[in-house]
């Protein structure tokens, strides 16, 4: 089965999936899960732990350039 990436709406039939989500997560809504292709996914890993840190989701998906729904 093929899954669409979340990011450039590309198919990937192993979707990576990055968690975005508060520092202290006490709901659902203090997460968000991204499905990535490999070349998506790895890209966004990198730049969450090496520009994100500190970040709430908001402003982690604005640096991000991911239009996501919240």
């Amino acid at each position: 089965m093929n899954y669409i990436c979340d990011i450039c709406k590309g198919y990937t039939a192993q979707p990576l999936c990055v968690r975005v989500s508060e520092e202290k997560v006490k709901t659902e809504e203090d997460r968000i899960e991204i499905n990535c292709c490999k070349k998506c996914g790895n890209e966004i890993f990198y730049k969450v732990k090496n520009e994100c840190r500190g970040m709430d989701i908001e402003k982690t998906l604005n640096h991000l350039g991911v239009n996501y729904p919240h």
